[in-house]
């Protein structure tokens, strides 16, 4: 064993020790000294209040989106033809509006009900059945040739939504959706 120059305590030195230490913690919890104040909670940064916000109002609108074409028994005629029930549907988009940079903060496409409607899982997610272009000539049929190149110029349209926005319509949704 190396020398160290450190005495090392006894068992009983050390055991005194630990006791003293578990009396004073003791004494500590149930002193009654004046109370340190907490510090107020951090608020979160700016950015992760709108992804939260942004996060919340898609729940809202794509709850919203499905029921609002469900007739009075809940069933949904889909754009890619299926009937369904609207709980089963995805709230689907004819045009991509994913977030291009953070810099840009999304499009002005985003939240326009026209871009949006029940679809299936598999036509959603792996364009099912051409779902596709059956969800573009669906599109087009309902809202016309014109409102469709409409929505490819708002795609172009950079919009960074404020969190003023955001929380508005966050209770419009839910209030149309409550309506229904």
């Amino acid at each position: 064993m190396k020398r160290t120059g450190i005495k090392r305590p006894t068992y009983d030195e050390a055991v005194a020790k630990m006791r003293a230490r578990a009396q004073k913690r003791l004494l500590s919890m149930t002193a009654k000294g004046p109370k340190t104040p907490r510090p107020a909670p951090k608020q979160r940064p700016k950015e992760d209040r709108i992804k939260t916000l942004k996060t919340k109002l898609w729940a809202a609108f794509s709850r919203y989106i499905r029921k609002s074409y469900a007739n009075e028994h809940g069933m949904v005629n889909t754009c890619d033809g299926e009937y369904k029930r609207w709980e089963e549907t995805h709230c689907g988009h004819l045009i991509n509006n994913s977030e291009r940079s953070k810099s840009a903060g999304g499009n002005a496409l985003w939240y326009d009900e026209r871009n949006f409607a029940p679809q299936t899982g598999n036509g959603n997610f792996f364009n099912a059945n051409d779902s596709a272009k059956r969800y573009m000539l669906w599109a087009t049929k309902r809202y016309g040739v014109e409102a469709i190149d409409e929505l490819f110029r708002l795609k172009e349209v950079p919009r960074k939504f404020t969190e003023e926005e955001l929380t508005a319509k966050l209770e419009h949704y839910k209030q149309a959706f409550n309506k229904l």
